[in-house]
């Protein structure tokens, strides 16, 4: 049953939210009355993503430029964040694959972005937001991991063995964060 103000009240964080399933995700927050920010490396993404938001849902979202593999950038885009209340829902989206062929082929930068990204990002968010989240109580963290993560495809095996690692740094997480109300 769909419920327009299931989550009226509720505060939601998503990286990577300014296109593809992020920005689907963000859409659907808001139908849901959610009060959204996003966050992303590109502005005028943002922006842009933000501006269409704010036409059809009456400006309930915003945006930071944040990369998310620098821990201090990390820690301020959360931190703006709870400025204005607790983040109810963290949504941990944001994921890279800058090279897609074989391993014994992939040069060190695309692992070391890869791994950077796609674990270091999401730990970083998760541990910023359950800081302040075990303060007002609890709250939810949803990581986005892919099939590759269970059954790998060819020519990705970097790729796969960072979402391998979401789901089981998401149970993890689960079982330290779990007692303080953080699911």
């Amino acid at each position: 049953m769909f419920q327009a103000d299931l989550l009226r009240g509720k505060k939601v964080l998503i990286t990577g939210g300014g296109s593809g399933l992020g920005k689907s995700m963000g859409r659907r927050f808001l139908e849901l009355g959610a009060e959204l920010v996003i966050c992303g490396r590109r502005q005028e993404v943002l922006e842009e993503t933000v501006a269409e938001f704010h036409t059809d849902y009456l400006g309930r979202a915003a945006w930071h430029v944040c990369d998310i593999r620098d821990a201090d950038a990390v820690e301020a885009v959360v931190g703006a964040v709870w400025q204005d209340g607790p983040l109810d829902v963290l949504v941990n989206n944001a994921a890279a694959n800058p090279y897609f062929g074989p391993a014994i082929d992939m040069p060190e930068w695309a692992f070391d972005k890869t791994l950077e990204v796609n674990i270091k990002g999401y730990f970083l968010h998760i541990q910023h937001a359950a800081r302040l989240m075990r303060e007002t109580g609890g709250g939810c963290v949803i990581n986005i991991s892919s099939i590759a993560g269970i059954r790998p495809g060819p020519n990705e095996l970097t790729y796969a063995l960072t979402k391998a690692a979401v789901i089981n740094m998401t149970k993890g997480w689960a079982k330290e964060l779990g007692p303080h109300g953080i699911r």
